[in-house]
């Protein structure tokens, strides 16, 4: 795995990521203001087995071009059926690719019950959406980069896919970067014994003499990057 070494923590794209990364947690509100984008709103989609798909969306007018930028928050784990899900490692073909099977059904579900991600991808310049979660968030938001073409900045992403799709993802959605720190369990994912490789442009974060499994926080990624 090879890791960009600088990046510009001032990048406004990336400081509106970051509030939306940790504000999709607890219902999109409760933890820092939303005062970045003109309007965020919290989403909710319940699978058949329960499992709970949280994300926001939100919009923000580019003066510079005169268009809407549209944004993606998709929520981490956040119950058991999340984390047993996580922990399959079984592929699904979707495409031209493999991926984690609990990861594409996940964004399936988003695609086919929030019409409004459709509109977005056919009414909307590519560069104009943009992508982003933490952790499990990170993985779905990654599926749904990919299919728009769009940009993207993650935090703590385990691979979602195969090394074809790590090739493909990188001429697809050059823009996206996904942040790592140093000390996070993610590291460790065993994902890559069974196939699965990262994808996006790698950033670690982080003393490297420090390693922490609790680095894996969504706090520690909105206080530190």
């Amino acid at each position: 795995m090879s890791y960009l070494k600088e990046y510009n923590p001032y990048c406004p794209d990336l400081l509106i990521c970051k509030q939306l990364m940790i504000n999709a947690y607890k219902g999109g509100h409760g933890i820092v203001r939303n005062n970045m984008v003109d309007e965020s709103v919290f989403h909710e989609l319940t699978m058949e087995n329960g499992t709970k798909i949280e994300f926001l969306r939100a919009t923000l007018l580019d003066k510079s071009t005169g268009r809407n930028k549209i944004y993606y928050s998709f929520q981490g784990s956040s119950d058991i059926r999340d984390w047993i899900s996580n922990f399959k490692f079984y592929k699904k073909e979707y495409g031209e690719h493999h991926y984690h099977s609990c990861f594409l059904d996940q964004y399936l579900f988003f695609k086919e019950n929030f019409e409004q991600f459709s509109k977005d991808i056919e009414n909307n310049s590519p560069d104009d959406l943009w992508f982003t979660g933490h952790s499990l968030g990170a993985a779905i938001a990654s599926i749904a980069c990919y299919e728009a073409m769009g940009e993207s900045y993650f935090f703590a992403c385990p691979p979602v896919a195969t090394k074809e799709f790590v090739d493909s993802f990188a001429s697809v959605c050059p823009k996206s970067y996904s942040f790592l720190f140093k000390g996070d369990m993610i590291q460790l994912n065993v994902l890559t014994m069974f196939g699965y490789a990262d994808h996006g442009k790698i950033i670690q974060v982080g003393d490297p003499r420090v390693e922490n499994a609790f680095d894996h926080c969504p706090e520690f990624y909105y206080t530190w990057i």
